[in-house]
C-alpha cells in the first residue's frame, strides 16, 4: 500500500476498519539503518510543526437500495426504511522526529486529511412518497452534520496528537524506529476513530430527534421540512452556546445533585462516564416533587480532543430524568455542543457544559406526571427558545489544554445542575453579525476569552491578531459559516498575551475586516 493513500472508513453500523500503512523496508543487519529509512528520518527533521488541514469534499448523493416489501432486512419491520451514513478519510500521515539516543519518535505534524461521505438509504420497493421523503430528510441531516461539524471534530482529534512522544521497542535501532512509527499511526487511528464515532453519534441523535418529531414521517403535526428546520436550528443554538462558559440565569428554573456522583474515564473507547445515583436533591422550589425522586441518567460522552481555545470537545449525548418511584421518563433530552472547560462556579476545578434540547410537548420531551414546577419551568424555557443547559461540575481537572486526561483510576467527584443559562454571557449583538463591514469583538476590554463575530460567509476565513508593532501573535483558519469564534487571549505558542492594545483581522471570500482588541489583566 502506498503510505500516502493510507485511509480508514466507517459507518454507524460498524466500527471503522483500521489500516496501518506499509512498513518502511530496511536491509542489513544489527542496528544499521537502510539508506531509504535514513533519508526518511532526515527529511522529517525539516518538516514544519503544525496541524494538518481537513479537506471536506461535498457530501455525495445517497445510495438507494430497494427490497421486496414482503422480505425486509432483519433490522427492519414491514413498511419501514432506514438511512445509514458513511464517512471515509484518507491522508493524515504522521510526520515526526526520531531520536536514536533514547529511541523516541515525537509527532510534529500530519499530512492533510480528506473527508468524503454519503448516505445509504434502504426502502421497500413499494414505499410511498412520505417514507421516501422522510428517509431523504435523514440524508439531509447527515449532510448538515457533515458540512457543519465534521471538520471541527477531525481537527480536535488530530490536535491532541501533536507533540506526543512514542517510545520504540525492539532488539535494534531499525526495529525500534519502525515500532515507534507504528505506535504513532495507531494513535492517529484511535484519535480519528473517536472523531468518527462522534460524527456518527451526532447523526444518529439528530436522526432520533427527527424520527420522534415526525413519528417516522407519519405525524400530522410535524412535516418533514418543519422538523428538519427545527432540528438544525436547535443544533445551531447549541453550537453558539458551546463557545464559552454560560452563567446560570438567576430567575430560571434549576435543579441539582449533591457531590455523590463521579467522573470515570475509559481511554480505550475513549469514553467519559458520569456515574453515581444522579438523584436531584435541590431545586428552585424547596418543595418541588422532583426532589429525591428524579434520577438523571446520561449517555457516556465520546472524548474527541482539544479545541483551539483550550477546551476539550466531547460528543453530544442523551439525558433522561427518570422517576425512581414509577420508573417513568420525566424528561427526555439531547445534550448538544458539549465541551469540558474551566468551571465558572467556585469550589470546582472544571465542568462539562452542554446545551439541553428538550423536545416540544407534541413530542413528549417532558412528561410531568409528578407535578414538578421545575419540569414545567424547563418546558416553558425550551418552548421560548431559551438556553436550557446542563452543567456537570468536577472537583479536580478532567483534561489539560492538550486534551490529555487527568482523571485517576478512582475517578473525580462531581455534581450537576440543570437549568437555564443567561443569554448575555454568550449572545453576540445582532447588529455586529448583520454588518458586512464590521468584525465584532466582545467583550471590550477583555480579560480572558474574547469573541469575534462577523456576518457568516461560506468557506474558510483567516483570523489573525497583531500587536502594536505589527507582529502577528495568533492566527487560525476557521469556518466562515460559523460567524463567531472564541479566542483565549494567548499567542500561537499558547503563551498568555500581556495587557495592551492589539489588532484583529478577518480575511476570506468577500471579507477583509479589521478591529481593535484591548486586553486587560
Amino acid at each position: 500500500m502506498d503510505p500516502t493513500s493510507e485511509s480508514r472508513s466507517g459507518s454507524s453500523a460498524a466500527s471503522p476498519e483500521t489500516r496501518l500503512g506499509q512498513a518502511i523496508s530496511h536491509r542489513g543487519a544489527g542496528t544499521r539503518r537502510s539508506a531509504a529509512a535514513l533519508i526518511l528520518v532526515i527529511l522529517t527533521l525539516f518538516v514544519a510543526r503544525g496541524l494538518a488541514d481537513v479537506i471536506v469534499t461535498p457530501w455525495g448523493p445517497p445510495e438507494v437500495s430497494e427490497f421486496p416489501p414482503d422480505d425486509p432486512p432483519d433490522s427492519l419491520g414491514e413498511g419501514e426504511g432506514d438511512t445509514q451514513p458513511e464517512v471515509e478519510w484518507s491522508g493524515g500521515i504522521p510526520v515526526g522526529r526520531w531520536r536514536g539516543s533514547d529511541s523516541t519518535y515525537t509527532l510534529d505534524s500530519l499530512t492533510d486529511v480528506t473527508l468524503t461521505g454519503h448516505s445509504h438509504i434502504r426502502v421497500p420497493a413499494n414505499a410511498d412518497s412520505f417514507l421516501r421523503g422522510h428517509e431523504s430528510g435523514h440524508d439531509g441531516l447527515n449532510k448538515y452534520e457533515y458540512d457543519k461539524h465534521a471538520r471541527d471534530k477531525i481537527l480536535a482529534a488530530l490536535r491532541g496528537l501533536l507533540g506526543k512522544v512514542f517510545k520504540g521497542e525492539g532488539v535494534d535501532d531499525t526495529t525500534r524506529y519502525k515500532n515507534a512509527r507504528a505506535k504513532a499511526k495507531a494513535a492517529r487511528d484511535s484519535a480519528l476513530a473517536a472523531a468518527d464515532s462522534s460524527i456518527f453519534r451526532q447523526m444518529n441523535l439528530l436522526g432520533a430527534a427527527f424520527d420522534t418529531l415526525t413519528k417516522n414521517g407519519r405525524s400530522e403535526t410535524w412535516t418533514t421540512p418543519a422538523a428538519l428546520c427545527t432540528v438544525k436550528a436547535r443544533h445551531d443554538a447549541a453550537s453558539a452556546a458551546s463557545q464559552g462558559p454560560v452563567q446560570q440565569k438567576p430567575s430560571g428554573p434549576r435543579s441539582s445533585s449533591g457531590p455523590t456522583n463521579k467522573y470515570e474515564y475509559d481511554g480505550v473507547k475513549p469514553h467519559l462516564y458520569f456515574t453515581g445515583p444522579g438523584t436531584i436533591v435541590a431545586a428552585t422550589d424547596p418543595a418541588d416533587a422532583i426532589l429525591g425522586r428524579g434520577q438523571v441518567m446520561i449517555m457516556p460522552f465520546i472524548v474527541v480532543g482539544p479545541r483551539e481555545d483550550g477546551t476539550t470537545l466531547l460528543s453530544d449525548s442523551r439525558l433522561r430524568i427518570m422517576d425512581s418511584v414509577s420508573g417513568d421518563t420525566l424528561l427526555d433530552g439531547y445534550t448538544m455542543g458539549v465541551a469540558y472547560m474551566p468551571s465558572n462556579v467556585a469550589g470546582y476545578a472544571g465542568m462539562v457544559q452542554s446545551y439541553l434540547w428538550i423536545l416540544p410537548p407534541s413530542a413528549h420531551g417532558i412528561h410531568n406526571s409528578i407535578g414538578s414546577s421545575f419540569l414545567d419551568g424547563m418546558q416553558a424555557a425550551s418552548d421560548a427558545s431559551e438556553l436550557t443547559m446542563v452543567w456537570m461540575y468536577a472537583t479536580a481537572p478532567l483534561f489539560d489544554t492538550t486534551g490529555a486526561c487527568l482523571i485517576p483510576a478512582a475517578g473525580v467527584p462531581g455534581s450537576f445542575t440543570i437549568g437555564v443559562g443567561s443569554p448575555s454571557c454568550t449572545a453576540v449583538p445582532e447588529a455586529a453579525v448583520r454588518a458586512p463591514d464590521v468584525l465584532g469583538v466582545f467583550p471590550q476590554p477583555g480579560t480572558g476569552l474574547v469573541r469575534f463575530a462577523w456576518k457568516a460567509v461560506p468557506g474558510l476565513v483567516r483570523l489573525e491578531v497583531f500587536d502594536a508593532t505589527g507582529a502577528r501573535r495568533w492566527a487560525a483558519s476557521v469556518d466562515g459559516g460559523r460567524g463567531v469564534w472564541v479566542w483565549d487571549g494567548r499567542d500561537s505558542h499558547g503563551a498568555r498575551l500581556t495587557a495592551g492594545v492589539y489588532f484583529a483581522s478577518l480575511r476570506g471570500p468577500g471579507r477583509d475586516l479589521r478591529s481593535r482588541v484591548v486586553l486587560v489583566r
